[in-house]
C-alpha cells in the first residue's frame, strides 16, 4: 500500500509533466517535486512501518541492532533529498557582494 501509493505521486508529476500544459513544470521545478516525493516518501515510511515493527519486536524479542543497511541508507538519502530540493527552490543563503562605495573627491 504504502509502495502504491507514492508511486502513484510519482506517477501523477510525471503525467502534470508531459501533459500539453505541463510547460510550467521546468526541469528544476520537476526535481524539486520529484527529491520532494523522496524525501517525503522516506520520512513517512517511518510512521507506516512502525506498528508491524513493534509487533514483530515484541514477538520475537529483538532489539535496535538487528536494522538493515539498507535502512540506513535511506535515513541519509531522505533528508539529503530534502535539502537538496530546499536548494534548488532557491532557500540557500546567497552571496551579496556590496556594490563599490563611491569615493567622494574631496
Amino acid at each position: 500500500m504504502w509502495g502504491g501509493v507514492w508511486f502513484a505521486v510519482a506517477v501523477a508529476v510525471t503525467v502534470l509533466a508531459l501533459a500539453p500544459r505541463g510547460d510550467a513544470l521546468t526541469p528544476r521545478r520537476l526535481g524539486i517535486l520529484y527529491l520532494s516525493v523522496i524525501g517525503a516518501a522516506l520520512f513517512l515510511r517511518l510512521f507506516s512501518g512502525f506498528g508491524i515493527g513493534m509487533s514483530i519486536a515484541d514477538s520475537f524479542a529483538t532489539t535496535g541492532t538487528q536494522v538493515s543497511a539498507l535502512s540506513l541508507v535511506f535515513d541519509l538519502i531522505g533528508p539529503l533529498s530534502i535539502a537538496v530540493a530546499l536548494l534548488l527552490f532557491g532557500w540557500a543563503p546567497v552571496a551579496r557582494v556590496a556594490p563599490y562605495a563611491r569615493v567622494a573627491a574631496g
